[in-house]
């Protein structure tokens, strides 16, 4: 019998795995250790489950798996075919026998699975004297998790699923109201980006950043305030929350408790409130990093990046033809 466990692909990330041979000439028996590893010179490693690319829900998403070895080719004659066999995925995603994993995801979060490859070859005859069927099956299985977020609303924010830019980014939204009246409240987005690639090198665990508004038309509620504002990116990590409120200013402290925000996505959505109705134009929501820290890396961080937010007051065209 062999093992197979599917490698990961990504598009622009690609990991091979590492098989050894062990033979004894007394049984006859062949095993096959397969081992994956997100940095493919560190043969053995164990799976990161965090490797697969991020999703946003609501848009089209795909990952190819796969289980090959350049070096062999034992596996030339094998069909591989690809199972969910435990765990959840979002609504809207599903596992191909292919290894495809597809679909568009319509909730956020985190979400763990297993996968169960299996290799069916009926042509490599050294397995006849083992085996009582005409054909070999076998098959290993390895859990992995799936990142659904939310993009910022702001389009000078990167993506989450951006796996090209570096740096770390803190972005308020860009949100557009065809009115807001005395009271009347909006959610401003802030979104935090951390470069796909090293984000776990930098073990960022604590963020602590605060969002300005002109107190001449917009306060914030206490009362509205909690953990209850925290989002996917945040609550992944187990974060917990503390909030100090100014004038003209609210200040976040986040902290993960059981992992690091080794993943780009929406963190916060501030609730806002208008102290008068707002007239048509453009408000403005400063953003500033004041820390960012990791109790594990004494190391250097990213270049910190603050992308401030606005509301746009837009009324409706009222010249109906």
């Amino acid at each position: 019998m062999s093992s197979v466990l599917p490698l990961l692909s990504q598009t622009h990330f690609t990991c091979f795995f590492v098989i050894n041979l062990m033979t004894s000439l007394k049984n006859k028996l062949l095993f096959f250790g397969l081992a994956i590893s997100l940095f493919c010179s560190a043969c053995g490693a164990n799976l990161y489950s965090e490797s697969l690319s991020i999703a946003l829900v609501n848009e089209q998403y795909t990952y190819q798996l796969y289980a090959e070895d350049e070096s062999w080719s034992v596996f030339d004659d094998a069909l591989l075919l690809f199972a969910q066999t435990g765990g959840v995925l979002p609504d809207g995603v599903s596992v191909g026998s292919n290894g495809l994993i597809s679909g568009v995801p319509t909730e956020v979060g985190n979400f763990e699975f297993r996968i169960t490859a299996y290799a069916i070859d009926d042509e490599w005859d050294v397995w006849d004297d083992c085996c009582e069927d005409d054909e070999d099956v076998t098959s290993d299985r390895e859990w992995f998790t799936l990142f659904v977020t939310e993009a910022s609303t702001n389009e000078y924010c990167p993506w989450p699923n951006d796996e090209q830019t570096s740096g770390l980014y803190f972005c308020a939204g860009n949100l557009v109201q065809t009115s807001l009246n005395a009271d009347e409240s909006v959610d401003l987005d802030i979104t935090y980006f951390i470069d796909f690639n090293n984000a776990k090198g930098y073990a960022i665990d604590t963020l602590e950043f605060t969002v300005f508004f002109d107190p001449e038309f917009f306060y914030v509620e206490s009362s509205t305030l909690s953990s209850q504002i925290l989002r996917e990116a945040a609550t992944r990590a187990g974060a917990s929350l503390e909030i100090t409120i100014g004038d003209d200013y609210v200040t976040f402290f986040v902290q993960g408790q059981d992992m690091d925000f080794n993943r780009s996505g929406r963190l916060v959505d501030l609730p806002i409130f208008a102290s008068q109705n707002l007239a048509e134009g453009d408000y403005y929501f400063p953003i500033i990093i004041d820390q960012i820290g990791s109790s594990t890396n004494e190391g250097s961080f990213p270049t910190a990046y603050e992308v401030d937010g606005f509301l746009t007051i837009q009324p409706e065209d009222s010249d109906d033809a």
